[in-house]
């Protein structure tokens, strides 16, 4: 346990070391377009005598890839952050739970889930979903089953959702993946194919969007496709014209937030946090 909050405590150092040099880096910015008074000084930009310039070098790299990386929380349950939207994941092979990042007293909690419930043709039974293990690669994390594989790629536009059928289902129609919505927040589609997901009784609102979809075939062909959302039971199906696709096809469609962080000044809170998440989950401490 002792080793474990050791290193623990050294890669949050690091964060914060690399987070605030950044900082300072980006107040250095700012003054030389908005100089500041006369008699008053920024924050220093250099480093601490005993980092070198490749050790911040290497230590932005790992931070870097450790900020966007899944971890095994449990046997069952795979954890990954997203300081760029703000957001955190919980993911089990059937299921992904968002849930938002609290930076403040006022940021007020909220998670919603998405359950998948099956991939199949209107009046046929849904693809297997016997489980083939899984892999987590970094950024990447893959649920294999035996119709089809469930991969997540995350990085700072947000959560990738691919569901990657192997083989054309029998029979005829649109192809359907179907899942069920259930949280703290309400669901709607919005006129531009939007999934939106907003506070109750504000529809303005909006936490969270499901969209960007693209599908496409083994020939890198795009197709139709839309999603559709039963407003009362919470049912979401994302609806694909499959007829001419050469098999196997990728569905997929973005997880975000409304306002991506694009300045440093969400570099230090946003390393922190997540590096904070991620070490928590590999190293088996409870998140709060």
């Amino acid at each position: 346990m002792r080793m474990r909050t050791f290193t623990k405590n050294i890669l949050l150092f690091s964060a914060l070391l690399v987070a605030s040099h950044l900082m300072a880096q980006s107040q250095q910015s700012r003054n030389a377009a908005f100089p500041v008074a006369k008699g008053h000084t920024g924050p220093s930009t250099s480093l601490p005598p005993a980092a070198s310039q490749d050790w911040f070098s290497e230590a932005v790299k790992n931070l870097k890839f450790k900020e966007f990386s899944f971890e095994q929380a449990s046997p069952k349950m795979v954890r990954v952050a997203n300081s760029s939207n703000r957001i955190g994941f919980n993911i089990r092979e059937d299921a992904m739970t968002v849930k938002n990042i609290a930076y403040k007293p006022s940021d007020k909690p909220w998670a919603s889930t998405f359950r998948v419930q099956g991939i199949r043709r209107e009046g046929h039974r849904s693809l297997s979903t016997v489980p083939k293990g899984k892999k987590i690669d970094g950024k990447e994390l893959v649920y294999h089953f035996s119709s089809y594989d469930l991969q997540y790629l995350n990085d700072e536009k947000g959560l990738r959702q691919n569901f990657i059928v192997k083989e054309k289902p029998l029979g005829t129609g649109e192809l359907k993946v179907a899942m069920k919505i259930s949280g703290d927040l309400r669901p709607v589609l919005l006129s531009d194919g939007k999934l939106a997901l907003h506070t109750p009784g504000k529809i303005n609102d909006v936490k969270f969007y499901y969209d960007d979809l693209k599908v496409w075939d083994a020939n890198q062909q795009a197709l139709p496709a839309h999603m559709e959302l039963n407003e009362q039971s919470n049912n979401l199906s994302i609806v694909v014209d499959d007829r001419n696709a050469a098999y196997p096809i990728t569905i997929d469609p973005l997880n975000h937030t409304p306002d991506w962080a694009t300045s440093a000044d969400g570099v230090l809170p946003g390393l922190l946090t997540s590096l904070q998440l991620q070490v928590d989950a590999a190293y088996g401490f409870g998140v709060t």
